[in-house]
């Protein structure tokens, strides 16, 4: 009977906890100054305390029971607690480690947390071994209990000050950095940052790129890859390098090493060979690449003027030529003259360009000066073509609800509001995410009808469309909020980080106001009739 009592009450015990740990509240970010719904509870110290005491109480009852009348611990004693932690360290990883399908990954999400959950539970068997066997054998004295219950509050704080990234030596750092889950929205700034540093000079081509990339952006192998790799060509089992000890990222790497050096060495030649044509005068572009988003609008473009300044007006004709990016599809065709004379030596070409539906490869067009006619005292320099790169960045794009949150006054009579889903961005290719509703004060049913389904966006499909049934209700009782969530988007799309939920989910507060005309007139009604009964 002591173990249907106790099963019994773990149950109940457990539901409660879990009940109580799920509570969330609008709360105002200190950093954006908005509303953000977040649990009351923080979620490491939730698990370490309540969670883990409701997970746990059928062992810490039975041991309770089984220590009385004499203090003495009985065959269902510390065993259950030990062996109940054993399984749990060994047992439980072992299988959430074989349940990840074959050629999927699955990834620690806070890596300092659980660093600090590990050391501490290693360390509990340790600490056990200490007391039970070395200071006080087969005794627990009482400061010994206090300091392990000193222990908890300090792994307790461990834990916490990592979960929000205050943990000395485990704060949160943005640096870019390309691996097998680098997505095409992270490659956008890293390729602008490469044709920026080597593209001046030279049209690099989308290998060169690349190399580039991996030379500016990839990280070492790391001593646990190596020793890994050492320990399988021991072994015979599958090698993590190749036999020169590279993978494709570090021959990449070691390509693009080679390359800049080349680049650079390039970049200064041609300066120096600017410094010596100077002797005459010449007009040619500032730069031989220019490499911009499709969202710019419009790409300026210099054109200077270099050696002995002219004695009349130069006037120089160009004009804009395809390559793989198309007039009127990828930009605008554009011609024109622009002037110089002694005291101008610089001018400035603006081409306008035009933002296409869907994701598109990086295409590229050239901007031409046009020599002189007959005689002229003036000769177009070394740089007379200029390369115009366009990078695509229409990615899935960004979702989020076009408000995160609404007041609505319930009616007599059932009401339909559109909540609406924005896709910002990018609309590149098919996306999906799950929408569904949370009761929290409003409860499904009464207050409104539930929601849970998949919410699809097409290509370039920018905004979707969900309906919300509000129930009759002519509310009396005060203010009242649901929440609307959104989650598991697919399709490389993502939610806004900076909206509620942050990016793991976007959270819509749905707030039900009272009818305060109903609400006042029950009052004068209640006040009437205790008047009357007076």
């Amino acid at each position: 009977w002591c173990f249907c009592g106790v099963a019994i009450i773990a149950d109940v015990f457990m539901a409660a906890i879990e009940k109580v740990t799920s509570q969330k509240v609008l709360k105002i970010d200190k950093r954006t100054g908005k509303q953000r719904t977040v649990t009351i509870w923080n979620p490491t110290v939730a698990n370490l305390t309540l969670m883990a005491l409701g997970s746990s109480a059928p062992e810490i009852l039975l041991n309770v029971i089984g220590i009385f009348p004499h203090f003495t611990s009985s065959d269902l004693g510390p065993g259950t607690i030990v062996g109940s932690a054993a399984f749990n360290l060994l047992c439980i990883i072992a299988v959430c480690i074989v349940a990840v399908p074959s050629g999927e990954t699955r990834l620690i999400k806070d890596f300092g947390v659980f660093g600090v959950t590990a050391w501490w539970s290693v360390f509990a068997y340790i600490w056990l071994l200490i007391i039970l066997m070395g200071i006080s054998p087969d005794v627990v004295e009482w400061w010994e209990g206090c300091l392990t219950f000193v222990f908890f509050w300090v792994l307790l704080l461990q834990a916490y000050l990592a979960d929000i990234g205050a943990h000395p030596g485990m704060r949160k750092k943005q640096v870019w950095k390309v691996g097998a889950d680098t997505t095409q929205e992270d490659l956008v700034p890293m390729e602008m940052e490469v044709r920026r540093l080597y593209g001046a000079n030279r049209n690099l081509e989308p290998e060169q790129v690349w190399n580039l990339i991996a030379y500016h952006f990839s990280t070492n192998p790391s001593r646990a890859q190596q020793r890994v790799d050492a320990t399988r060509k021991m072994s015979g089992g599958k090698k993590v390098f190749d036999d020169d000890g590279s993978t494709g990222m570090s021959r990449a790497a070691a390509q693009g090493a080679k390359l800049a050096k080349q680049l650079e060495a390039q970049n200064k030649k041609v300066a120096e060979q600017e410094h010596k044509e100077a002797a005459t005068t010449q007009i040619l572009f500032s730069a031989l690449n220019y490499t911009v988003l499709e969202s710019v609008g419009t790409v300026d473009v210099k054109v200077k003027l270099i050696g002995p300044p002219p004695k009349e007006h130069i006037t120089v004709k160009w004009h804009t030529e395809d390559g793989t990016a198309k007039e009127a599809e990828d930009y605008e065709k554009a011609e024109g003259t622009i002037m110089f004379d002694a005291k101008t030596k610089e001018q400035t070409i603006g081409v306008k360009i035009l933002k296409s539906q869907g994701y598109e490869h990086t295409e590229e067009f050239y901007v031409k000066l046009e020599p002189p006619n007959g005689q002229a005292t003036w000769s177009l320099g070394i740089r007379d073509k200029v390369t115009i790169v366009i990078i695509d960045e229409d990615v899935p794009g960004i979702l989020a609800f076009d408000k995160e949150q609404i007041s609505i006054k319930p009616q007599e009579v059932d009401q339909v509001v559109q909540l609406n889903i924005k896709r910002s961005k990018g609309q590149s290719g098919e996306v999906t995410c799950k929408i569904r509703t949370e009761s929290a004060s409003a409860k499904e049913g009464m207050d409104f009808e539930p929601i849970n389904e998949v919410v699809k966006f097409s290509n370039c499909q920018a905004v979707a469309h969900v309906p919300l049934t509000i129930k009759a209700n002519t509310k009396t009782e005060g203010k009242e909020n649901f929440r609307v969530i959104l989650e598991d988007v697919s399709g490389g799309a993502h939610f806004d980080e900076t909206t509620d939920g942050g990016k793991d989910s976007c959270v819509l507060t749905v707030t039900l106001e009272p009818d305060e005309q109903r609400l006042n007139l029950l009052q004068r009604v209640g006040s009437f009739m205790r008047g009357n009964q007076d």
